[in-house]
């Protein structure tokens, strides 16, 4: 391998090991919001006066934790070894194809996406769960938890969870269209280009 290609594959390594890191604070921020969450339903169903908002702060939440665990799933599909990235079946030159050595652009790609899924997914889930928060801990008056009270929580969290489906599919729209636009080149080991070959 040329020493060309052994800094690629090193700076690689440290962007896998950078997107796993995120990957981490992702999961670990689904976990405190399903904490928050939890607590929040069981104020719902269990104490008798309840803060204002809260049937607008656990729909909030519900949606912060979709968003973490999206952004979960799409980080950790970046750290996939590139040997099992889709390839070009109607390419003669499979040799170059299973070496799946990374390219220059490869390391763009891979940046490119896990700033998109941190800032699109996970900051924004963590926005959502500090104004979720800030909603239960304003200073004003509780209500008495009714009926009509939770079937509101109900109907809100349909809605926000509407929202949210509607978010995420919108988002992979986008991906695509990046696609298109080569902002994202596809994934994939493309044995057509290779930008380093083996030396040995």
């Amino acid at each position: 391998m040329s020493e060309s290609q052994d800094r690629v594959e090193a700076i690689g390594d440290q962007l896998r090991d950078k997107i796993r890191s995120k990957f981490q604070s992702s999961t670990f921020l689904a976990g405190f919001g399903f904490t928050i969450l939890s607590v929040e339903i069981s104020m719902l169903w269990t104490t008798h006066e309840v803060p204002r908002l809260l049937s607008f702060s656990i729909p909030l939440m519900l949606a912060a934790i979709c968003f973490f665990v999206a952004a979960a799933l799409r980080l950790d599909a970046l750290t996939m070894p590139k040997r099992f990235w889709e390839e070009d079946r109607n390419s003669a030159d499979r040799e170059a194809s299973q070496l799946a050595y990374l390219t220059d652009d490869d390391l763009w790609q891979l940046q490119r996406r896990m700033i998109f899924y941190w800032t699109w997914l996970t900051v924004l889930a963590t926005v959502m769960t500090a104004i979720s928060l800030v909603l239960v801990l304003l200073p004003i008056d509780s209500v008495v938890r009714s009926d009509s009270l939770v079937k509101e929580t109900f109907q809100i969290g349909g809605v926000v969870l509407g929202v949210t489906l509607v978010y995420i599919l919108l988002l992979r729209a986008l991906e695509k269209l990046f696609q298109t636009s080569t902002r994202f080149n596809p994934l994939s080991r493309n044995p057509w280009k290779p930008l380093f070959r083996a030396s040995d």
